[in-house]
């Protein structure tokens, strides 16, 4: 929701602007009341429309928007780190969490300087909190760090 006011305020100044731009007046409010007695109409292409609509998904419900992506989700990170053996520790996790939970999909991602361990694929944030609690159970050493992100899945 916050996403489509800040599309629809960018696009409303961006009009605002041109419409000063192609005028001879400074006063962009003198302008507006003058010409369009103080409404805006704000034109955006079909495309953009399309994606700021509801159906398209709603982040608050547990379902993320495919207005950013068809292929965003939910996993769970396990681990982030970023000294000498942060390498090591990611593997030996994963090793860990694979044994248990052999059907969980794991990822071991490099994004200098930090490394991260990802679990799951999952399509909603209420899916991704069961695995979440599930994992906590069998590594109570690993729950202070384990949280749901959004990430780009597999499914």
């Amino acid at each position: 929701m916050m996403r489509r006011i800040t599309i629809t305020l960018v696009l409303a100044l961006a009009t605002v602007m041109l419409i000063a731009a192609q005028t001879s007046s400074n006063d962009i409010v003198k302008h507006l009341n003058q010409n369009t007695n103080g409404k805006v109409t704000v034109v955006m292409p079909k495309q953009l429309e399309e994606r700021l609509k509801s159906e398209n998904g709603n982040p608050e419900n547990g379902v993320p928007s495919k207005a950013v992506t068809s292929n965003v989700g939910y996993r769970i990170q396990v681990y982030s780190g970023s000294n000498s053996n942060s390498k090591r520790e990611a593997e030996s996790r994963e090793a860990s969490i694979t044994s248990r939970f052999p059907s969980m999909r794991t990822s071991i991602i490099y994004k200098a300087p930090s490394w991260r361990l990802r679990v799951g694929d999952f399509r909603t944030r209420d899916e991704a909190k069961i695995a979440l609690e599930e994992l906590k159970q069998a590594f109570p050493g690993y729950a202070k760090e384990l949280t749901v992100v959004v990430d780009r899945i597999n499914l």
